[in-house]
């Protein structure tokens, strides 16, 4: 069941930004709270098929003639597809895209700044690595690692024959399985390859688009590993900390507040579009326009996918 989530004097500073810059303001929230999924287990809310369909519907209910969108973006990551997907359309829906960072933009979210024509973060803003993770002996790994590791084998020992190896990397060689590594390399170079592509379709130059994106998808760091304001700079990235971007930012970031103090067990990010008064939408209200919606119950709560 959907809801009104937000009050119109906790929207009306986003209306007033709207308004001002002729943008669609796009709230794209996920509650840091965890959500209890069974007795035993806990989760956070991860970007999925469901935040895909939510955000089509609400932009092109209320930004049939919008050309620019401003997006604030707070999530720990989830479906590399889903958060491809979203950055894509954006992207596509969009001639300019500015995203906003106050906190955390991880893994899959991270993906879906590079969309953005201007990345603004805040002060404790981050980006993190995108590499992949999946399930290896009960634990979430880093599909670049295990890529990585036969690499290093390989750089340490190919000039050996088999029998001069010592025996514990000679062991470790065996247990390689070449189907898995296979595929290893396959969602590494998926994500590398997403992130190229977004890049490029925000106006980034090719050469810098594939240098950025190897860096993402094929490093040493762990991944959570956070990239901030300066570190996004050196990287290639096009980060705006002009005046008025600041000043957006603080009060966009006030919404994930309000977010976090809400009771409800949120399984699913929180969206919202708002949309100029004089465009895109074909009601006749002179309110803000209110299109947050209540996300499902945490029952059908899905466990986090790590990217």
């Amino acid at each position: 069941m959907y809801s009104i989530m937000f009050t119109e004097e906790e929207l009306e500073p986003l209306q007033k930004i709207a308004d001002r810059n002729a943008v669609a303001v796009i709230t794209f929230i996920a509650s840091d709270k965890l959500i209890r999924i069974n007795p035993a287990s806990y989760s956070s809310v991860s970007i999925s098929t469901n935040d895909v369909y939510k955000l089509e519907e609400e932009v092109d209910k209320n930004c049939q003639n919008v050309k620019k969108a401003f997006l604030l973006l707070h999530s720990p990551g989830g479906s590399l597809s889903s958060a491809y997907n979203i950055a894509r359309f954006l992207r596509k829906r969009f001639d300019f895209l500015h995203v906003f960072v106050p906190y955390e933009a991880a893994s899959g979210a991270t993906l879906m700044s590079l969309a953005g024509n201007n990345i603004t973060l805040g002060d404790l803003g981050y980006l993190t690595p995108i590499d992949p993770q999946i399930r290896y002996r009960g634990e979430w790994v880093s599909s670049y690692g295990i890529i990585e590791k036969v690499n290093d084998i390989e750089r340490k020992f190919k000039k050996m024959t088999p029998d001069e190896m010592p025996i514990p990397w000679k062991q470790m060689v065996e247990k390689i399985d070449i189907v898995h590594y296979r595929e290893m390399e396959t969602i590494v170079w998926e994500a590398q390859f997403y992130a190229d592509e977004l890049l490029e379709l925000a106006g980034y130059d090719k050469n810098v688009a594939r240098d950025i994106s190897r860096d993402l998808a094929r490093n040493t760091f762990s991944h959570g590993h956070c990239y901030d304001r300066d570190a996004c700079k050196d990287m290639g990235l096009k980060i705006e900390d002009s005046k008025n971007s600041d000043e957006y930012l603080t009060e966009l970031k006030k919404l994930i507040h309000i977010v976090n103090k809400k009771d409800d067990d949120a399984s699913s990010h929180y969206i919202d579009v708002i949309a100029p008064k004089k465009l895109g939408s074909t009601k006749e209200d002179a309110g803000p326009k209110k299109t947050v919606v209540q996300p499902k119950s945490s029952a059908g709560a899905r466990a986090r996918t790590k990217k």
